[in-house]
């Protein structure tokens, strides 16, 4: 079933944003070569045993009076994301900011562009530890 992205919205430390647009989370994992020359005809992998939780790309409707994320310092704060349609679930993990650009045309709604670096565990869960 096919869904709408209207009222997706994204939480990050102090920031709270209607997202305009997502692309993320890119979660992935390696792949081990786990055969040899006595192998049989097909190949065979194994897991490895680490995930990369990946990044998150978004654009967002940019409001001056909200709090800005600070793109320094060495800590990771809390992003969640909800998204229509999954009812009270929250995509949550930590993750550091590591772009942030704004923009502002006549006549047109100012967004911001960021992209956050996710560090650790991926969840869903019912309830947004950070909105």
């Amino acid at each position: 079933m096919a869904l709408d992205g209207y009222g997706t919205q994204l939480y990050y430390g102090t920031l709270w944003a209607n997202v305009i647009s997502v692309d993320g989370m890119s979660m992935s994992r390696d792949v081990i070569d786990a055969y040899t020359m006595d192998s049989p005809t097909w190949q065979t992998f194994i897991p490895a045993e680490q995930a990369d939780p990946g990044t998150l790309s978004c654009e967002l409707e940019f409001d001056e009076s909200v709090t800005l994320p600070a793109v320094t310092g060495t800590a990771t704060a809390l992003l969640s994301i909800s998204y229509p349609g999954s009812g009270t679930t929250y995509w949550q993990a930590d993750a550091m900011l590591t772009e942030w650009s704004t923009g502002a045309t006549i006549g047109e709604r100012m967004t911001a562009n960021a992209t956050f670096r996710l560090s650790g565990t991926v969840s869903a869960t019912a309830t947004s530890t950070a909105a």
